[in-house]
């Protein structure tokens, strides 16, 4: 304000000192254009608004969104800004974007470019920094806008061509309340076509060779939900790199949560770890489960599936809660014939008697180790099967424990 004053004072000193009529036409000229460009400048910037703009609020680790902000002038002049938008290192690893822009008397504009998910968890996005630019293309007023908001990444869905599908709890194509139907997996034999089979159960290979239609048929099996057990209890990872293994655990009880979500199988989900909602882009965050454990009951559609991936991007290793002590706690309902898939690298005696227990009451449990070093030693039993599990390349290598 005071160069405006001094200038001010210059150009009528200037005036006394040369009174003739050009001078002062020039002198009130400049002086207009002065006063113009701070009534522009107040007026540009009392009529800017902006808000964040994202397309989508939720993606998997590895895809991409557009961002970006709103930007609104309602004022009667054009507008010319620098817009410095800025980013977390997990969306974009250029962490500011910059656009020139200009805007036209009472206009909007969306501003976006594109953002990838690289790492699970919440990930900020803004604040924005506007540079104002005055008539003369000065910046007159640099604001920044909080712009903040979140982008919660889902972790990867692994690769896992060895999996055996008949881990993933029986699953047909009824629905009714004695939820008894064809285990799709399971193959008894084959017969002649009748009229009304439907054409997926057709085995086109056979029928083919003998020249007349043949169906399979399939074993019965109850139709019931599974639960996904997740043991990120910290001092169970005994090994080298425990930080990439903890993460393969998260991201294994993805890929299974998924699979069962393809065959349109109910899903559960009981975990020990940290649950943290991102709070502020300084690494504020909120806890989610302060008993130390998190449930969520076996339910079904995109939705519940949805909410269950959120769970597992914001979920981290803790050492408050065994996994016995969770399983000791656990109040899902698990109703007869309902499946029980574990992810740990370790089981103690006391959790292995509890799993034994809980087979024994009708329950198939599949337990996945992912400890690369040790392997879970269980009795036989029919009921219980343990697989091995390694990630390699970005994909899940399962083997199963004869």
């Amino acid at each position: 304000m005071g160069k405006y004053i001094f200038g001010t004072l210059a150009l009528i000193s200037f005036i006394l000192v040369f009174p003739s009529y050009e001078t002062v036409f020039c002198v009130v000229s400049v002086i207009s254009v002065i006063v113009f460009n701070r009534l522009y400048c107040n007026i540009v910037f009392n009529s800017f608004r902006i808000k964040r703009y994202i397309e989508s609020v939720k993606i998997f680790n590895g895809d991409s969104t557009f961002v970006g902000v709103v930007i609104e002038n309602s004022s009667i002049f054009p507008m010319v800004a620098w817009v410095y938008d800025y980013t977390s290192m997990e969306l974009s690893f250029k962490q500011k974007e910059s656009f020139f822009v200009f805007l036209l008397p009472k206009s909007s504009k969306i501003i976006k470019y594109k953002v990838v998910g690289s790492k699970r968890g919440d990930h900020h996005l803004g604040p924005t920094l506007v540079e104002f630019k005055d008539i003369f293309m000065n910046t007159f007023l640099s604001k920044e806008y909080d712009t903040v908001d979140f982008i919660t990444v889902f972790p990867n869905i692994l690769p896992h061509p060895d999996i055996d599908k008949s881990i993933l709890q029986p699953y047909g194509e009824i629905k009714n309340r004695l939820p008894i139907f064809e285990d799709l997996t399971k193959i008894q034999g084959i017969r002649d076509y009748r009229y009304g089979d439907e054409i997926r159960k057709i085995n086109w290979k056979i029928s083919a060779r003998h020249g007349k239609l043949y169906v399979n048929y399939y074993n019965y099996s109850v139709s019931s939900g599974s639960v996904v057990v997740l043991n990120l209890y910290h001092q169970d990872y005994d090994m080298k790199y425990s930080d990439f293994y903890e993460e393969f655990s998260i991201e294994l009880a993805t890929t299974l949560v998924f699979e069962l979500h393809t065959y349109h199988q109910e899903v559960g989900i009981l975990t020990n770890g940290e649950v943290r909602r991102k709070s502020s882009i300084k690494g504020g965050t909120i806890i989610e489960n302060p008993l130390g454990f998190f449930e969520v009951p076996v339910l079904g559609g995109n939705t519940h599936v949805s909410s269950i991936f959120e769970l597992l991007a914001r979920v981290y290793p803790q050492n408050k809660v065994t996994f016995f002590g969770m399983l000791k706690n656990m109040s899902i309902s698990l109703p007869w014939g309902s499946a029980i898939i574990v992810i740990t690298p370790n089981l103690d005696e006391e959790s292995k008697l509890m799993l034994y227990d809980i087979s024994a009451k009708g329950h198939e449990v599949f337990v996945y180790n992912v400890h690369p070093n040790k392997n879970i030693g269980f009795a036989s039993s029919r009921s219980i099967r343990i697989y091995n599990t390694l990630k390699v390349e970005s994909s899940a290598q399962i083997e199963r424990v004869i």
